[in-house]
């Protein structure tokens, strides 16, 4: 069956290739969904190993990691954001705020982009 293109083991090349910024954002992803286990993040976790694990047996199988990179990455970048929207809502100096001097600069520079 190794004979035919298709079958063969994925090269890293082919990973960046397709999936672009979402290779960076993956290991993000599951980060944040071993940080706060649920079940919906048990399942992102096992679907998104499952189709690492089988995208790199068989270039073909790119297509089952495409969705699950997806998902892992929306869940980093959406918890990165919230976590720097928290620190634009906050007003500097209020009671119990243990921001530091430039926190909310930053917050908006990686924000604004």
């Amino acid at each position: 069956i190794a004979s035919v293109s298709e079958h063969q083991p994925t090269a890293w090349g082919s990973f960046f290739f397709d999936l672009h910024l979402l290779v960076f954002l993956i290991p993000a992803g599951l980060f944040f969904c071993f940080k706060k286990v649920t079940d919906a993040n048990t399942f992102a976790i096992m679907y998104g190993m499952t189709s690492v694990y089988f995208a790199g047996v068989m270039v073909r199988l790119m297509l089952v990691l495409a969705p699950a990179a997806c998902v892992l990455s929306s869940i980093a970048v959406s918890q990165t954001l919230k976590t720097h929207f928290g620190h634009l809502k906050r007003r500097p100096g209020t009671k119990g705020s243990k921001d530091l001097p430039v926190q909310r600069e930053v917050s908006m520079v990686l924000i604004a982009g």
